[in-house]
């Protein structure tokens, strides 16, 4: 557990899901240290931010990353993208316990981003393979951990323009700004250490389908008209081989993940991360109408 006085460092903090854990960190009262390949993209990212610093750097290079760390008892790792998340947490892992060696920083705590949907049986996906290896190495890393195995986020709706395969999982939709919420009262709270978490949205859950045609598309984009176009595997696999016309910009990593969607559903339950860090409020309905153009 750390105080607010205390820093933290947030990895992955310039995208999507980091940023909001940067700011809602920040906005309570932490110091945040944020590492970006561009220190004055970061510093213009988070001007308004006095409790948030920039480093240039990145976790390939353990200089930058070591220096970025100098002075954190926190590491929240919110990085994506497959192989970059074990190896970022390998890096990260490398990184604290140089530091701890020159008796510089003592680190006390480091959380993880992961996914709802991790677990060996589904590694047959090479993005749960990742997110499996991450927290492996967090486990065994000797450092007190929060692995925080989130759902699918709201903020994944605009990006899809086409579904791919039916689709049939339901999901409870998270906000990114709850999410963030949640990160960043476990740095504050006691309980949590090496803890593996399941975050959820509100009730109720549904299915993409549901969500982009009951939802973001009347609400957030009314000049599309639902329902959102559908493809089936084998005729957007035409699409990628060059076949038939590729409308939808569709590629085979992008089918391969729709695939994997279609076949797995969240495990675990939020019971306990609620009862620790309060549930989600953000209804999916609500996050729309925020969002609506």
């Amino acid at each position: 557990m750390t105080t607010a006085s205390e820093r933290i460092l947030v990895v992955g903090a310039t995208g999507m899901l980091g940023e909001p854990v940067a700011r809602q960190l920040a906005a309570d009262g932490h110091h945040v240290h944020v590492l970006s390949r561009s220190k004055e993209k970061a510093e213009s990212l988070f001007a308004k931010e006095p409790k948030i610093s920039s480093f240039e750097g990145n976790v390939d290079d353990l200089a930058s990353l070591t220096e970025a760390m100098k002075g954190c008892t926190g590491i929240h790792i919110n990085l994506s993208g497959g192989i970059m998340e074990s190896h970022g947490t390998h890096q990260v892992i490398q990184a604290a316990n140089a530091l701890k060696d020159d008796n510089n920083t003592v680190v006390n705590r480091i959380s993880l981003i992961s996914g709802v949907t991790t677990c060996e049986e589904n590694t047959w996906y090479e993005g749960t393979k990742a997110k499996l290896q991450a927290e492996n190495i967090l486990i065994e890393s000797g450092f007190n951990y929060t692995i925080f195995r989130c759902t699918m986020f709201m903020e994944t709706l605009p990006k899809l323009k086409v579904l791919v395969g039916p689709q049939p999982t339901s999901w409870h939709l998270l906000a990114a700004s709850d999410y963030a919420r949640m990160v960043s009262k476990s740095f504050t709270i006691p309980g949590v250490s090496n803890e593996i978490l399941f975050l959820y949205g509100p009730k109720p859950p549904c299915t993409l389908p549901e969500a982009m045609n009951t939802y973001y598309i009347p609400i957030c984009d009314p000049a599309r008209t639902p329902p959102i176009p559908t493809m089936s595997m084998e005729d957007a696999l035409a699409t990628v081989n060059g076949k038939t016309a590729n409308t939808f910009n569709l590629t085979e990593k992008g089918i391969a993940k729709f695939d994997w969607l279609g076949k797995i559903h969240e495990l675990g339950g939020p019971s306990k991360a609620n009862n620790l860090l309060g549930a989600p409020t953000i209804t999916l309905e609500k996050w729309c109408k925020d969002h609506a153009k």
